[in-house]
């Protein structure tokens, strides 16, 4: 969920700023070689790690699966053998590494673990964050999302990472909240501001009489932009501008009725159910299959999941205009 309710649901959302998707030589041939030509050298869990996967039909519901059944299998490993090259692809998963790239990242993974923040490939970084999202490495729901939050603040506020990668957590924070049940004030702590103001806008032209001129007009500005406030009864005298057009907004609040509809309704409609996608532009799997529920985030929006399947009821068409 969005401020501007536009993001896209598909997987091939980009999770990684302007990174371009690149494979170079195969995955596969690179791990079979390194397999061959250096197994003595190789920790066992790693070549075990690699017997795990299965090969499927690609999809990205079978990716995710195998990355959580590495993950659990790598869940405690630790190692000690720095790798500083780069990596760049979409939803990167272990199966995409060498067993160079995979040492690597365990390295600088055993390092961040023990509050060692160092900079490593974007992609890389990425998947601890999937790691986190699937369970490993986390004790629970609330251990899931304090070390997300922790690395938020240890390695992006502290400018190693690409500052896009702020909004992904942000998300997917508050798309895990949802997904878990969390109570709707701790959910709401991960919420976009902007998403916030946007619904709380909406509250106060709903039911004005609970609100001050000074609330109500905030809410009328969120709604018309630049347009209100370039109005000739603002520019003449500001004060008894806005009096004038609160005042308007409540008389038509208590009085106006079109057709059993009223003014809120006129200009925004009523809530509609759109599809929603949660944590659809990360790698994630959920081994159990979650029960029906309905999470009201306030007035305006609720989350429903029926039979395995999402939508977000809120406001669609909006229509303010003065």
């Amino acid at each position: 969920f969005s401020a501007e309710e536009s993001h896209s649901a598909g997987r091939s959302s980009s999770v990684e700023g302007s990174h371009s998707a690149r494979r170079g030589s195969s995955v596969e041939e690179s791990h079979s070689a390194e397999r061959n030509g250096y197994s003595s050298d190789v920790p066992g869990q790693i070549l075990e790690m690699i017997r795990l996967y299965e090969f499927g039909d690609g999809s990205p519901e079978h990716r995710a699966r195998m990355f959580c059944r590495q993950g659990k299998f790598m869940e405690k490993y630790e190692d000690d053998f720095p790798w500083k090259g780069d990596f760049r692809r979409y939803f990167t998963t272990y199966h995409d590494l060498n067993i160079r790239q995979l040492r690597g990242y365990f390295t600088w993974r055993t390092g961040i673990r023990n509050g060692e923040y160092r900079p490593i490939s974007t992609s890389l970084a990425y998947m601890y964050l999937y790691e986190l999202l699937c369970g490993i490495g986390a004790s629970s729901v609330d251990d899931v999302l304090q070390k997300m939050e922790t690395f938020e603040e240890n390695y992006v506020d502290a400018g190693i990472s690409d500052p896009g990668m702020r909004k992904n957590i942000r998300r997917w924070m508050f798309e895990y909240a949802v997904l878990h049940g969390l109570p709707a004030e701790r959910v709401r702590s991960y919420a976009n501001p902007e998403a916030l103001d946007f619904d709380h806008s909406l509250v106060i032209l709903k039911n004005p009489e609970n609100h001050s001129d000074e609330e109500i007009f905030h809410a009328m500005s969120r709604f018309t932009g630049q347009t209100i406030e370039k109005s000739a009864v603002l520019t003449r005298n500001r004060r008894k501008g806005i009096q004038l057009l609160v005042g308007i907004w409540r008389y038509l609040s208590e009085h106006f009725e079109d057709n059993g509809r009223d003014i809120f309704t006129v200009c925004f409609g009523t809530r509609k159910g759109y599809p929603w996608h949660p944590l659809s532009n990360a790698v994630y799997w959920e081994e159990r299959e979650l029960p029906d529920m309905d999470f009201e985030m306030d007035e305006c929006r609720t989350f429903h999941l029926r039979d395995g399947k999402w939508q977000e009821e809120r406001y669609g068409g909006l229509g303010l205009h003065l």
